[in-house]
Order: structure tokens, then C-alpha cells, then sequence
């Protein structure tokens, strides 16, 4: 079994938490990140985990040139997730487990292993909603299926390969990031794959079902609803605002951290490993991807005019798409 994440420079502290959390549970070697805008001169050798560049996840470098451009940096990330999955399976894992950078695993994910290797692929619900956000409009675009956990063994390799078709093919559409990374794709797997759901209460805990999953500790282990709670996902939290679960649905939150101690200790408890694993160097790397060679920067509209030309491309011409991938030096 191996887990992987796939970040950016700018992430790499949470990377850090979520490989020492992996470790407390798993063996050495157990843990990889993929590492999207890594240049040749980064000497990220001190990491504790395997760090893994972009050129080895078997990518096109077209390919990855033009989505490094028209995906910003936590949307690249997302649409990376079949590569990094697939390398993970060349690379010797019987079943590869993408788990998003800002989870932390707080117990053996044995069981989820071994549901992949039976099933080929493995995801686990969210929630249906109760008026609270997220609610029923979020879901029509978050999934059902949570996104942040996927597992997929041997068996699951031709779903990764469809998977990847699906974001290269379509480009910026609706089923690629702009729905949240192919979110349909994923929401296939329980009807594709019998057993490939796991009902877990542990499982993909986040600000969109902890309301009904509360948080306690019972013999120094961490629980989830009464059984053993295996990841939590910091999803958008701002060390900044450490008093927020999230700086989603602030308008609405399922739950207020004042009102669940052992949840707001869960979240203090995070807080301080991503402190610690914060570097206080002022030349803290930036995101290599958000400004051309000339230290243009790279707006959301730029972004959204090449994925509309390139969408077009590949609406209207044959073949591969032929629009060059501006990729900044």
C-alpha cells in the first residue's frame, strides 16, 4: 500500500503533516507527494517522504504544460490525481491510495486497502444534506462521494486510464475542474465497482458531515460517531483563523468549534503541526506557475481565456489540440 498527495511548493507543510500522520500507522516507504510546480534546482531531499516530480507520472509534456497554465495550483493538483495513482501502481504498490494534502490520518487505513485490492477502486460518501452548508446545491457539485480519499488496486487500472482520457479530452469543462475535478467520474465507482463504497463513519471526515460524526476520544484514541476516526480533512482551513473548521459555508457551518471541545482540540491539535512544519524563512517559495517569465502574473481571467481557446480546439479541430502550452519558465 502506498499513499500519495500531490501539492504544490506552497503546500508542502500540510504534505508534511499528512506524511507524519501516515507514518505513525504505516511502515516506512509508505508515503509519497507529488510535487507540481518541483524545479530542477528544488532540493527538497531533507523530506521525510518520497517526493515524486511531475515528469514521472507518465503525463504528456504538452499535456501538463497547458493544465499547469489554465488549472491554478489547487486545481492542478486535482486533475493530476489519475497519474499520481497510476504511478503509484508502477511503482510497486499493490493499491495506491490518494489521500488531499490537508487530510491527517489518525488510524490504520489496512481496511481500505483491502477493500481496493477485492473491489479495484474504493471511494466513500459524504452525505445527503439537511438544509445546513453544505447543502443541496453544494452537493449537485461537490459529489457524493468524497473526493479526498480514493484507493485503487491492480484491477482498477483501466478506470485510471478512462479517468485520465476524461481530462485531457475535455479540457476545463464541466467534468473536469470546473465541476470540481471530474467529480462525476468518481461518483461512478460504487455502480462500476460492487464493493467499492466503503460506509465508514471514520472515513473523509470533514466541516461537510462532522455535524453527524462528532468527534470524541475515548482511551487516547481519536473517534469518529463511536468507531476509530482514520482521516479528517482540514478542507480550506486558515491557520490564520484557527477558531474556523473551515472558511467554507461560513454563512451556514454544520458546526461551531466553541460548541464540540474535542473537535476544536483535534483542530488546535492540527494548527500546531502545521505551525511546526511552517518554515519561518522569508524566502518561502512562491507558486512557480503563477506569473510568466517577464513575473507577469497570471490571473483567473488569463486562465479562463486559454481554457476557453483550447476548448474550442479540441471542440472544432481533429486530433490533438494544437494550441500551444504558454507554460512560464
Amino acid at each position: 500500500m502506498k499513499v500519495i498527495t500531490i501539492a504544490s511548493r506552497l503546500a508542502l507543510p500540510r504534505v508534511r503533516v499528512l506524511a507524519r500522520s501516515v507514518a505513525t500507522w504505516h511502515e516506512t516507504g509508505s508515503f509519497a507527494a507529488v510535487i507540481t510546480d518541483l524545479a530542477s534546482d528544488d532540493d527538497l531531499s531533507g523530506e521525510s517522504f518520497h517526493v515524486v516530480a511531475p515528469s514521472a507520472l507518465a503525463l504528456p509534456e504538452d499535456d501538463f504544460a497547458r493544465m499547469s497554465f489554465m488549472y491554478d495550483d489547487k486545481e492542478l493538483a486535482l486533475a493530476l490525481r489519475p497519474w499520481a495513482l497510476a504511478w503509484a501502481l508502477r511503482d510497486g504498490a499493490d493499491v495506491a491510495i490518494h489521500l488531499d494534502a490537508d487530510a491527517a490520518v489518525y488510524d490504520s487505513l489496512q481496511e481500505v486497502s483491502d477493500a481496493a485490492v477485492a473491489a479495484g477502486v474504493v471511494v466513500a460518501p459524504r452525505r445527503h444534506t439537511d438544509g445546513l452548508r453544505p447543502d443541496t446545491d453544494d452537493f449537485s457539485t461537490l459529489g457524493v462521494q468524497c473526493p479526498g480519499l480514493i484507493a485503487v488496486s491492480d484491477r482498477g487500472r483501466n478506470w485510471l486510464d478512462q479517468w485520465q482520457r476524461r481530462v485531457v479530452d475535455a479540457p476545463g469543462g464541466r467534468q473536469a475542474l470546473e465541476e470540481f475535478s471530474d467529480q462525476q467520474w468518481i461518483d461512478t465507482v460504487p455502480a462500476l465497482f460492487p464493493g467499492g463504497q466503503i460506509v465508514d463513519p471514520g472515513l473523509c471526515v470533514g466541516y461537510w458531515n462532522v455535524d453527524e460524526r462528532p468527534i470524541d476520544v475515548s482511551d487516547g484514541r481519536w473517534m469518529a460517531d463511536g468507531m476509530p476516526l482514520r482521516t479528517f480533512h482540514f478542507t480550506q482551513f486558515d491557520p490564520d483563523r484557527p477558531w474556523l473548521l473551515t472558511t467554507a459555508g461560513v454563512d451556514a457551518p454544520r458546526v461551531v468549534l466553541s460548541e464540540h471541545p474535542a473537535l476544536e482540540k483535534l483542530v488546535d491539535e492540527y494548527a500546531e503541526l502545521l505551525a511546526k512544519a511552517t518554515p519561518t524563512d522569508p524566502d518561502a517559495p512562491e507558486y512557480r506557475f503563477d506569473t510568466f517569465a517577464d513575473g507577469t502574473p497570471v490571473t483567473p481571467g488569463i486562465r479562463r481565456l486559454y481554457r476557453n481557446d483550447l476548448r474550442a480546439a479540441t471542440r472544432h479541430a481533429p486530433g490533438r489540440p494544437t494550441v500551444p502550452p504558454p507554460i512560464p519558465d
